[in-house]
């Protein structure tokens, strides 16, 4: 009898330890922050300044051959993100929120990998 019941609370420390205690995993998720943008692959930087207004920065960089451009907009925590072969006919290629997480926009997957700068 004593070794049932020696067995029985043997269970319920080995649940009790990976189920909330020490040894437990704790996944902690939180929600994919988007936003909800008028912009397309047409919109050049004139579109996003007229409508978002004048950036309170802006950073050039130049990977691949390619041209980046990151408008930085504090009020709404995004950077507009614009690309093209050269600095006069850049697109809008997507947003990053704060954290430099994609947000929106059709280039995704480019901006994933696009380093923060």
């Amino acid at each position: 009898m004593g070794g049932v019941a020696l067995g029985v609370a043997g269970c319920i420390l080995a649940i009790s330890l990976f189920r909330g205690g020490v040894l437990a995993t704790r996944a902690f998720y939180s929600p994919a922050a988007q936003a909800d943008l008028p912009f397309t692959t047409m919109d050049d930087r004139t579109a996003v300044i007229r409508a978002l207004g004048e950036p309170a920065e802006d950073h050039w960089l130049v990977n691949a051959g390619a041209q980046y451009e990151a408008l930085a907009y504090p009020q709404h925590r995004l950077y507009v993100i614009l690309t093209g072969q050269d600095r006069e006919n850049v697109r809008y290629a997507g947003a990053m929120d704060w954290n430099w997480r994609p947000v929106h926009g059709p280039g995704y997957h480019l901006l994933r990998r696009l380093p923060k700068f």
